[in-house]
């Protein structure tokens, strides 16, 4: 159990790495505002850190007596409170922003939240659906 939770974890960061570099770009480095190292290498750690969750969420698919629908609404909320909470810390707890998350930045974080996560749930969803159509060609 303890490698499968690596091994999620490892997939996770691979994953959320990517997505990582591209949200910090957008939000780290066309913000206007200079951010010092510390703060970037911060963001950096706590996000590999959210990503690692991520894929360790993804271990839900495989408890085989929930619907997929049951899967992915579990994943998904897994997933959203821990970017959410991600997000929060570091607005809160790295820039020291005053902002009000759940007014100001909830509402923006949600829809990029779910646009990101619909690209990639559907992206896994075909991906996985031509391997178990390969599957099921060697076994004919």
């Amino acid at each position: 159990m303890v490698s499968k939770l690596y091994e999620y974890g490892l997939r996770g960061l691979g994953i959320g790495f990517v997505i990582t570099n591209i949200m910090l770009y957008i939000f780290l480095f066309n913000d206007g505002v200079m951010h010092t190292t510390q703060e970037i290498i911060m963001s950096y750690i706590v996000w590999a850190v959210a990503s690692a969750l991520f894929g360790i969420a993804s271990i839900v698919y495989e408890i085989p007596r929930l619907g997929i629908l049951y899967k992915t609404a579990l994943h998904f909320l897994t997933i959203m409170i821990v970017a959410f909470a991600t997000t929060s810390y570091m607005m809160k707890g790295i820039f020291g922003s005053d902002v009000n998350v759940f007014t100001e930045v909830f509402p923006s974080f949600i829809f990029s939240f779910f646009i990101i996560y619909l690209i990639l749930w559907t992206g896994f969803y075909f991906k996985e659906k031509h391997h178990l159509t390969k599957l099921n060609a060697k076994f004919k």
